[in-house]
């Protein structure tokens, strides 16, 4: 069975903090996906960024990189609402 290992962002924790249900349902989705090999997830790669996806929790988005593959080591960069997430993350 693989590991995960998630860091947040000061950002996304700061978002996670006011809405700690989106980021149980993150953490239910990650494991649905790498342990049970689900895949009715809405999660999507970014265009021109190697290993980073965002995964879509009701109205807000999520952006994690992916950074290895067997022990999973999931860095989530941002998260917020659907509107705003993308103009965040690119001025990064």
């Amino acid at each position: 069975m693989k590991n995960i290992t998630v860091n947040i962002s000061k950002i996304a924790e700061k978002f996670f903090n006011k809405h700690t249900d989106i980021y149980s349902k993150f953490i239910e989705n990650i494991k649905s996906i790498y342990y049970n090999n689900n895949h009715n997830v809405d999660i999507k790669a970014m265009k021109n960024y190697n290993n980073i996806y965002r995964m879509r929790i009701q109205k807000y988005r999520v952006i994690y990189k992916l950074v290895n593959d067997e022990i999973i080591i999931i860095d989530i960069l941002a998260a917020g609402s659907r509107g705003d997430i993308y103009k965040d993350f690119a001025n990064k």
